[in-house]
């Protein structure tokens, strides 16, 4: 029995400002929560010894939001070129 030896299929039209507004949505999504932590939010108040585990877990949800919206535009793009 053989395997079949395929490469596979790459885009070749993929342009570097779709990365680069990923990662623009990323840091600027990390300043804006960042300034929300030190001037806005007092979660040690409300979480008292939980307040580094809930601000981690708020920014990793943020940043899987920024994820998935990345996606969702990148999926509309590619439907678009085709």
């Amino acid at each position: 029995m053989e395997i079949p030896v395929r490469m596979p299929e790459t885009r070749t039209d993929a342009s570097n400002w779709e990365s680069s507004l990923g990662l623009f949505s990323f840091g600027q999504s990390t300043r804006v929560f960042a300034h929300y932590v030190a001037a806005i939010a007092d979660y040690s108040a409300t979480y008292a010894g939980l307040a580094g585990i809930m601000t981690a877990q708020i920014f990793l949800y943020l940043m899987a939001v920024v994820l998935i919206l990345g996606a969702e535009i990148n999926a509309e793009l590619e439907n678009r070129n085709q």
